[in-house]
């Protein structure tokens, strides 16, 4: 049977015109081999999430997750999406959620998915 570990990322958060929000930080663990975030964006603004690694309290983009996505986004229109996610090994992950329009808020809702490993 796989390890699953779901984290919340973002609850509801709104996230201002031009402004953006922070995550926690998520511990990795070596026994999770894929990953992956999921979401769902409300609201009228555009948004761009980018992931963060941190090896021996150094801190250091990796990648970006999406970019120019709104509510109408998505493989159905609706705003929501799931990406998998390759990066570099590290000790945590978080991720920073940028509204890049300027004009409008966007919502955001968002879980990270930590797969893989054998448990008896």
């Amino acid at each position: 049977m796989k390890n699953i570990h779901f984290h919340t990322v973002f609850d509801t958060v709104t996230v201002d015109p031009g402004g953006m929000a922070w995550s926690t930080n998520i511990p990795l663990w070596a026994i999770f081999t894929a990953h992956s975030f999921s979401g769902q964006i409300t609201g009228d603004g555009t948004l761009m999430i980018e992931l963060y690694v941190s090896v021996d309290d150094i801190e250091v983009k990796d990648s970006t997750v999406c970019s120019g996505y709104t509510k109408v986004s998505g493989p159905d229109g609706d705003g929501k999406f799931m990406k998998s996610l390759s990066f570099r090994a590290g000790a945590t992950v978080r991720f920073k959620a940028t509204e890049t329009s300027g004009t409008s808020s966007v919502i955001i809702n968002g879980d990270f998915c930590q797969t893989g490993g054998v448990r008896s």
